[in-house]
């Protein structure tokens, strides 16, 4: 992986009553910690996760929002963006995805090469 200078990746997850799903994506993103500022996490579950997230290091600071149940994806995104603080890049994921660390390990790169700021899984 090529080195990034600072914490330069800000994750944005929605999630909706998936809570195995988004721990298994936080865990692919382990590796990833050294380059993570904050994962901003809007869950819009019936019963809301943040209690189930209180003891669990993933080695990045996660922020959980409550979200409104009513209201679609976009709006748990803009929710999201009010924490965003700068960063060089934003990935927008959804709870669901899987992130093999080899595909972690050459998205530093693409991005630069591509002159990417903002990443939809």
């Amino acid at each position: 992986m090529k080195k990034i200078a600072h914490k330069s990746f800000f994750l944005l997850i929605p999630t909706r009553d998936r809570l195995e799903h988004l721990k298994n994506l936080l865990l692919d993103f382990s590796p990833f910690a050294p380059y993570i500022s904050n994962c901003v996490i809007v869950d819009q579950s019936e019963n809301f996760i943040g209690k189930d997230f209180e003891y669990v290091n993933y080695n990045f600071p996660i922020t959980i929002l409550k979200g409104d149940r009513n209201k679609g994806v976009n709006h748990s995104r803009n929710l999201a963006l009010k924490h965003y603080n700068n960063e060089d890049w934003i990935f927008c994921l959804d709870d669901d995805l899987r992130v093999a660390k080899e595909e972690l390990d050459k998205i530093p790169q693409a991005l630069i090469d591509l002159n990417v700021d903002v990443l939809v899984f």
